[in-house]
């Protein structure tokens, strides 16, 4: 995975924060949002801001600990269809979930024996399958996932219907896990 090599030095800690007070409220309500502007006007560089575990800090507080932010580039789709969405939804899941030393030996479990033999045969019932069951395991361990959708108005029109389906399938089994293991 490259790393960020933008330099944010320059940046204070109230960048952008009339876009960035209303767009983390959203992650600590566990809403929906969206960020729309007309091209080359810096949504992207402003994903790049956010995705800074600093800046996750500043607005998330304790709960940057057990927040993960996903970032899924429709940019880096191999086919627009159910298939692909599906795949990148997990790869990009598997990503940023990695890095947490808390989920990595989880991770890397899946990567062998999930990842890699899907990638080796697409399927897209077992990309969504497998997508589900890790984001499942995922909120089981009492975080909290968000997912960033980046260049996803041309994608958009060209997903099959059910796709948006399963998404709102997925979120609304994430909440109801995420309400099981706090009752606990």
């Amino acid at each position: 995975m490259t790393q960020n090599t933008t330099s944010y030095s320059s940046y204070a800690e109230n960048f952008r924060q009339e876009v960035l007070d209303p767009f983390f409220n959203c992650i600590k309500s566990a809403e929906s949002c969206h960020l729309v502007g007309a091209g080359s006007m810096g949504k992207t560089r402003l994903m790049d801001y956010l995705m800074l575990p600093e800046v996750q800090n500043y607005y998330l507080g304790d709960e940057s600990q057990k927040t993960i932010l996903i970032r899924m580039d429709m940019n880096r789709l191999f086919d627009i269809n159910d298939w692909g969405f599906y795949e990148l939804g997990l790869t990009s899941t598997i990503q940023a979930c990695g890095q947490d030393p808390e989920l990595n030996p989880m991770i890397e479990q899946y990567i062998k024996t999930l990842w890699l033999p899907l990638l080796e045969r697409p399927d897209a019932l077992k990309a969504l399958r497998y997508w589900e069951l890790t984001i499942n395991r995922i909120c089981l361990q009492e975080f909290k996932l968000c997912f960033i959708f980046d260049e996803f108005d041309h994608v958009y029109e060209k997903l099959p219907a059910n796709v948006f389906s399963h998404l709102r399938a997925m979120r609304s089994e994430e909440r109801r896990v995420g309400k099981e293991c706090r009752s606990r």
